[in-house]
Protein backbone atom coordinates (compact mmCIF):
# COMPACT_ATOMS: atom_id res chain seq x y z
CA UNK A 1 0.00 0.00 0.00
CA UNK A 2 1.33 3.43 -0.86
CA UNK A 3 0.39 6.81 0.55
CA UNK A 4 -1.43 9.04 -1.98
CA UNK A 5 0.57 11.95 -3.37
CA UNK A 6 -0.14 15.60 -2.56
CA UNK A 7 -1.74 15.97 -6.02
CA UNK A 8 -4.09 13.10 -5.22
CA UNK A 9 -5.03 14.67 -1.88
CA UNK A 10 -5.64 17.96 -3.70
CA UNK A 11 -8.01 16.32 -6.20
CA UNK A 12 -9.77 14.46 -3.39
CA UNK A 13 -10.31 17.82 -1.66
CA UNK A 14 -11.65 19.31 -4.91
CA UNK A 15 -14.04 16.35 -5.16
CA UNK A 16 -15.20 16.83 -1.57
CA UNK A 17 -15.81 20.54 -2.11
CA UNK A 18 -17.65 19.82 -5.38
CA UNK A 19 -19.96 17.26 -3.78
CA UNK A 20 -20.56 19.65 -0.85
CA UNK A 21 -21.49 22.44 -3.30
CA UNK A 22 -23.96 20.16 -5.10
CA UNK A 23 -25.45 18.72 -1.90
CA UNK A 24 -25.82 22.09 -0.15
CA UNK A 25 -26.73 24.16 -3.22
CA UNK A 26 -24.09 26.58 -1.93
CA UNK A 27 -25.99 27.17 1.32
CA UNK A 28 -23.61 25.38 3.70
CA UNK A 29 -24.90 27.34 6.71
CA UNK A 30 -28.41 26.00 6.11
CA UNK A 31 -27.29 22.40 6.08
CA UNK A 32 -28.71 20.86 9.22
CA UNK A 33 -27.06 17.61 10.19
CA UNK A 34 -27.42 15.80 13.47
CA UNK A 35 -24.37 14.55 15.32
CA UNK A 36 -25.57 11.02 14.68
CA UNK A 37 -25.79 11.63 10.90
CA UNK A 38 -22.34 13.23 10.91
CA UNK A 39 -20.92 10.27 12.84
CA UNK A 40 -22.48 7.74 10.47
CA UNK A 41 -21.24 9.76 7.48
CA UNK A 42 -17.68 9.74 8.79
CA UNK A 43 -17.91 6.01 9.59
CA UNK A 44 -19.23 5.41 6.07
CA UNK A 45 -16.32 7.34 4.53
CA UNK A 46 -13.79 5.35 6.57
CA UNK A 47 -15.52 2.11 5.59
CA UNK A 48 -15.44 3.09 1.90
CA UNK A 49 -11.71 3.78 2.13
CA UNK A 50 -11.16 0.47 3.93
CA UNK A 51 -13.11 -1.72 1.52
CA UNK A 52 -11.52 0.04 -1.47
CA UNK A 53 -8.01 -0.86 -0.31
CA UNK A 54 -8.21 -3.95 1.89
CA UNK A 55 -9.63 -6.67 -0.41
CA UNK A 56 -7.10 -6.38 -3.27
CA UNK A 57 -5.24 -9.62 -2.44
CA UNK A 58 -8.49 -11.46 -1.71
CA UNK A 59 -9.93 -10.27 -5.03
CA UNK A 60 -6.88 -11.55 -6.91
CA UNK A 61 -7.11 -14.93 -5.20
CA UNK A 62 -10.88 -15.57 -5.06
CA UNK A 63 -12.62 -13.05 -7.36
CA UNK A 64 -15.39 -10.54 -6.67
CA UNK A 65 -18.40 -12.84 -6.33
CA UNK A 66 -17.23 -14.88 -3.29
CA UNK A 67 -15.98 -11.72 -1.56
CA UNK A 68 -19.34 -9.96 -1.98
CA UNK A 69 -21.22 -13.14 -1.05
CA UNK A 70 -19.31 -13.66 2.19
CA UNK A 71 -19.51 -9.94 2.97
CA UNK A 72 -23.29 -9.96 2.55
CA UNK A 73 -23.63 -13.15 4.61
CA UNK A 74 -21.47 -11.86 7.48
CA UNK A 75 -23.01 -8.37 7.36
CA UNK A 76 -26.54 -9.77 7.25
CA UNK A 77 -25.80 -12.10 10.14
CA UNK A 78 -24.41 -9.28 12.27
CA UNK A 79 -27.35 -7.03 11.35
CA UNK A 80 -29.73 -9.75 12.56
CA UNK A 81 -28.07 -9.63 15.97
CA UNK A 82 -29.10 -5.97 16.28
CA UNK A 83 -32.40 -6.07 14.33
CA UNK A 84 -33.63 -9.65 13.88
CA UNK A 85 -35.62 -10.08 10.70
CA UNK A 86 -38.26 -12.13 12.53
CA UNK A 87 -39.07 -9.12 14.76
CA UNK A 88 -40.07 -6.70 11.99
CA UNK A 89 -42.85 -4.37 13.13
CA UNK A 90 -44.44 -3.86 9.71
CA UNK A 91 -46.66 -6.05 7.58
CA UNK A 92 -44.78 -8.37 5.24
CA UNK A 93 -46.55 -9.09 1.99
CA UNK A 94 -45.41 -10.11 -1.48
CA UNK A 95 -44.91 -6.51 -2.61
CA UNK A 96 -42.75 -5.60 0.41
CA UNK A 97 -40.67 -8.76 -0.02
CA UNK A 98 -40.16 -7.99 -3.74
CA UNK A 99 -39.07 -4.42 -2.91
CA UNK A 100 -36.70 -5.79 -0.28
CA UNK A 101 -35.21 -8.28 -2.75
CA UNK A 102 -34.70 -5.53 -5.37
CA UNK A 103 -32.84 -3.36 -2.82
CA UNK A 104 -30.74 -6.31 -1.62
CA UNK A 105 -29.90 -7.71 -5.04
CA UNK A 106 -29.56 -4.59 -7.18
CA UNK A 107 -28.96 -1.76 -4.72
CA UNK A 108 -26.52 -3.66 -2.55
CA UNK A 109 -25.11 -6.95 -3.86
CA UNK A 110 -24.82 -5.97 -7.54
CA UNK A 111 -23.53 -2.48 -6.66
CA UNK A 112 -20.78 -3.90 -4.43
CA UNK A 113 -19.96 -6.58 -6.99
CA UNK A 114 -19.50 -3.99 -9.72
CA UNK A 115 -17.45 -1.74 -7.41
CA UNK A 116 -15.13 -4.54 -6.28
CA UNK A 117 -14.74 -5.79 -9.84
CA UNK A 118 -13.74 -2.26 -10.91
CA UNK A 119 -10.84 -2.41 -8.43
CA UNK A 120 -9.16 -4.85 -10.83
CA UNK A 121 -8.96 -2.12 -13.45
CA UNK A 122 -8.85 1.14 -11.46
CA UNK A 123 -6.77 2.46 -8.60
CA UNK A 124 -8.49 2.53 -5.22
CA UNK A 125 -8.30 6.33 -5.27
CA UNK A 126 -9.99 6.68 -8.65
CA UNK A 127 -12.65 4.09 -7.81
CA UNK A 128 -13.45 5.93 -4.58
CA UNK A 129 -13.60 9.32 -6.31
CA UNK A 130 -15.94 7.84 -8.92
CA UNK A 131 -18.39 7.10 -6.11
CA UNK A 132 -18.75 10.89 -5.85
CA UNK A 133 -20.74 10.69 -9.09
CA UNK A 134 -23.67 9.23 -7.11
CA UNK A 135 -24.83 12.54 -5.55
CA UNK A 136 -24.24 14.25 -8.90
CA UNK A 137 -26.46 11.71 -10.61
CA UNK A 138 -29.10 12.22 -7.91
CA UNK A 139 -28.97 15.99 -8.47
CA UNK A 140 -29.12 15.53 -12.25
CA UNK A 141 -32.09 13.15 -11.97
CA UNK A 142 -33.87 15.69 -9.74
CA UNK A 143 -33.82 18.04 -12.73
CA UNK A 144 -35.46 15.43 -14.95
CA UNK A 145 -37.92 13.97 -12.44
CA UNK A 146 -38.77 16.96 -10.23
CA UNK A 147 -38.01 19.79 -12.71
CA UNK A 148 -35.44 21.18 -10.28
CA UNK A 149 -32.85 23.71 -11.49
CA UNK A 150 -29.10 23.79 -11.03
CA UNK A 151 -27.67 26.89 -9.41
CA UNK A 152 -24.31 28.32 -10.48
CA UNK A 153 -22.73 26.87 -7.31
CA UNK A 154 -24.08 23.40 -8.16
CA UNK A 155 -22.74 23.66 -11.71
CA UNK A 156 -19.31 24.65 -10.38
CA UNK A 157 -19.46 21.74 -7.93
CA UNK A 158 -20.49 19.36 -10.70
CA UNK A 159 -17.58 20.55 -12.87
CA UNK A 160 -15.17 20.26 -9.92
CA UNK A 161 -16.06 16.60 -9.36
CA UNK A 162 -15.93 15.68 -13.06
CA UNK A 163 -12.68 17.66 -13.46
CA UNK A 164 -11.05 15.94 -10.49
CA UNK A 165 -12.02 12.52 -11.85
CA UNK A 166 -10.46 13.38 -15.22
CA UNK A 167 -7.32 14.77 -13.57
CA UNK A 168 -6.92 11.71 -11.34
CA UNK A 169 -7.42 9.39 -14.31
CA UNK A 170 -4.85 11.25 -16.41
CA UNK A 171 -2.58 11.64 -13.34
CA UNK A 172 -2.37 15.45 -13.71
Amino acid sequence: MQIPSLKTFFWLLVTLLGVTAVASKGQIEQLATSQSALGWGIASAISLAFYSIQPRKLLQKYGSLPIVGWGMLIGGGLANVVHPIWQIDSQLNVQVILYLLVVILFGTALAYLIFLTSLRYLSSTLATVLTAVEPLLAAFLSIIVFHDHFTVVELVGFMAVIGSIICLQKKL
